[in-house]
């Protein structure tokens, strides 16, 4: 996996005002993630702490720190690293301690549910902002952040061309960005099929592939377009699946789930998930330094199901493109949804609640 889902960033509370540590920000922090949003490397659901450069300008976070104690405000110190204008760093709470800048950002200490100090520091050991004396207690699956000024556009049902594959024919091109996929059927919103008693999944359906694909095949190809128009762009996927996929994104391989090593057209997930974990999303961000152009852009997925005769299967993806990031605005809130790597769109002075887990049994 790559850093496009695992970015981070830096925001200043205090009590709870917005201090002002030149272009850095606390936007958002999750806690106690369970079955949510966003795993790192070893597939691990960590805390993770948002951080955002509201300059125009690149801000160096060399010899910058981030604590859970005033009193150590050297705790876990970032690396030579360079965080673009208007853009989104993850670092992940996890205490694994990892500040290696070819691999993903740990710190050496996690967060607290019950709620605690939370700082960034200059290289100086100045505290710069965060969240003092305490940022609330934080309930599993909702984050804790701010507004971000930011104009977007959502595609819950995108649309998109797909195939059962019969044989290896496409094997090698059908990823491309210039792939002619005219001869493919169209669909839209999620693509799948349910044939259980409960049919937990029909809900999240709209493109059922039961005929052409149980018995058949166990792997099914999808391509959407996806149109950028303004630079400096963010997309934000919300993929709920059953059970694997791979992700490309002009003809590169961004992300991969349950999938194996080797892929065939006739390849299979390696694991079976859990009724219910396919109800919930998975939240990745991509910007142009994973590939994203201005102007068309082409997303291949491979689905993945157990096995041909399976009774039930899923991919289903919703797309936000975000543009013209601003500043932070207001005090901080609970997210309506978690939104890492990207701008939360609205937050709540009052905690909703925790997102369920729906099973058939």
């Amino acid at each position: 996996m790559n850093g496009l889902a695992l970015l981070s960033i830096l925001s200043v509370l205090f009590n709870p005002c917005l201090l002002n540590a030149e272009s850095l920000v606390i936007s958002e922090i999750m806690v106690q993630q369970g079955v949510n949003a966003v795993v790192d490397e070893d597939l691990d659901a960590s805390d993770w702490i948002e951080i955002y450069n509201s300059s125009d300008d690149p801000a160096d976070l060399e010899g910058w720190s981030l604590s859970d104690e005033i009193e150590q405000p050297r705790k876990w110190v970032f690396p030579n690293i360079v965080l673009e204008p208007r853009a989104f760093l993850i670092v992940f709470a996890s205490g694994k301690d990892c500040r290696d800048l070819d691999q993903v950002l740990h710190t050496n200490f996690r967060l607290s549910s019950k709620g605690e100090f939370l700082g960034l520091f200059s290289p100086e050991g100045d505290l710069a902002g965060g969240f003092h004396p305490e940022y609330p207690k934080l309930s599993e699956g909702i984050s804790y952040g701010f507004e971000l000024h930011a104009e977007f556009a959502s595609e819950e049902k995108p649309v998109f061309k797909y195939i059962v594959p019969e044989n290896s024919d496409q094997d090698q091109v059908w990823t491309d960005f210039d792939f002619d996929d005219e001869d493919w059927d169209e669909g839209f919103g999620g693509i799948g099929f349910d044939g259980n008693t409960g049919q937990i999944l029909t809900p999240f359906i709209d493109t059922d592939v039961s005929t052409k694909m149980r018995t058949n095949n166990s792997s099914v190809y999808c391509r959407y377009t996806i149109d950028v128009q303004e630079p400096n762009s963010l997309l934000q996927l919300l993929i709920r699946y059953d059970d694997g996929f791979v992700l490309y994104l002009n003809g590169e391989e961004l992300m991969r789930r349950n999938a194996p090593t080797r892929l065939a057209w006739s390849a299979r997930s390696t694991v079976t998930r859990i009724d219910g974990e396919e109800l919930v999303p998975e939240q990745f961000t991509i910007s142009s330094e994973d590939g994203l152009n201005l102007g068309a852009n082409v997303l291949a997925v491979h689905g993945l199901n157990t096995r041909s005769t399976d009774r039930d299967f899923l991919f289903r993806v919703e797309t936000s493109i975000w543009h013209g990031l601003g500043d932070i605005e207001g005090t901080p809130g609970y997210a309506l949804r978690a939104s890492p790597a990207a701008p939360n769109a609205r937050v709540f002075s009052k905690a909703l609640a925790k997102p369920a887990i729906i099973s058939d049994e």
